[in-house]
């Protein structure tokens, strides 16, 4: 009797080793995902906040005083260091989110970056306003299968 109820311990261990060892990774992962939505709906905010900086600049260096204009540089470099806080931290959660979530999550992940780079070299290099909303249908994709990796579908 006490060789079954001693395997029957060690069985009720294993099995609650398992459970929780299988909690504990569904937990990182939830937070890895969770963290990386918030940092990429942070992105796009980001991203449509340089794009008016950026739109109102190219407005005042038109029809402003030289004032006005200098507030405008200012304003204007304000966000775009905001902005590479917020690069930063998407880059921090992303390699996170790698470590921990499946390839199709990672594929999508990619794809946000992607269209986020496309965006800014708009802003940046070409100096002319660029909606961040053309962000939202690759948002929308990834929000989908953070849904299945978390098994909310």
């Amino acid at each position: 009797m006490r060789a079954v109820t001693q395997a029957t311990k060690e069985i009720e261990a294993r099995i609650s080793d398992d459970v929780w060892a299988r909690q504990r990774k569904w937990d990182v992962k939830r937070e890895a995902i969770f963290e990386i939505l918030k940092a990429v709906a942070t992105l796009q905010y980001s991203l449509g906040r340089v794009g008016g900086a950026y739109a109102a600049w190219n407005e005042l260096k038109e029809s402003s005083s030289p004032i006005e204009r200098a507030k405008g540089e200012l304003s204007k470099q304000d966000e775009v260091k905001r902005h590479g806080k917020h690069i930063d931290a998407f880059l921090r959660y992303k390699l996170l989110a790698v470590t921990v979530c499946g390839g199709q999550f990672v594929r999508q992940l990619d794809q946000v970056e992607t269209r986020s780079v496309a965006i800014a070299h708009t802003i940046f290099r070409e100096k002319q306003w660029a909606d961040a909303a053309l962000m939202q249908p690759e948002i929308t994709k990834l929000i989908a299968i953070a849904r299945s990796e978390l098994g909310i579908d």
